[in-house]
């Protein structure tokens, strides 16, 4: 009986795994300014291919007043 079981389970579980699949994710899914067919949201760069601009200017942390090294 519990051999029977086993074997059921053990079975099941193969015929399970053989039909599970990878699906290929959509490019909007990830990344929404890539979405095709919509109106990309704000925030986005008009054109995708060009380098991302700098939010902000690079900076060490350091000022004058704290007489840090160059």
């Amino acid at each position: 009986m519990k051999l029977g079981l086993m074997l059921l389970v053990l079975i099941s579980m193969t015929v399970v795994v053989s039909h599970v699949e990878a699906k290929f994710i959509q490019p909007g899914v990830l990344d929404p300014c890539k979405a095709p067919g919509s109106p990309p949201p704000p925030g986005c760069q008009k054109n995708p291919k060009s380098p991302r601009e700098e939010s902000n200017s690079y900076s060490r942390g350091c000022f004058r007043r704290f007489r840090c090294r160059d």
